[in-house]
């Protein structure tokens, strides 16, 4: 994989309880803008049983008020013998913010 900014290389999707997607906040599609420009570009190799962790604080790039949300995280990699991009995707977590 090659590996930049955490925000940059995964999509994260917020959706709230009736599907609609969560838009990011002034400070998230900041947040979100300058990790398009970090310069850093990393190659990964990731081997078969290894894990890759990475963290994000939803909160501080969406509008979350109290309600059911689910979160979807998607990254585009490429598998090292055959070249080709594949999209992964998480599986959907589901969210409680109390108020």
């Amino acid at each position: 994989m090659i590996e930049s900014d955490p925000l940059a290389d995964y999509t994260i999707e917020v959706r709230d309880e009736r599907g609609r997607q969560i838009s990011p906040t002034a400070e998230g599609r900041d947040l979100l803008m300058r990790a398009l420009w970090v310069p850093r570009r990393i190659s990964v190799l990731i081997r078969p049983g290894e894990e890759k962790h990475e963290t994000f604080e939803v909160n501080r790039i969406y509008a979350m008020p109290a309600g059911s949300y689910t979160i979807t995280v998607k990254r585009r990699a490429m598998f090292q013998n055959d070249r080709a991009w594949v999209q992964l995707i998480s599986n959907e977590t589901k969210v409680k913010v109390i108020g």
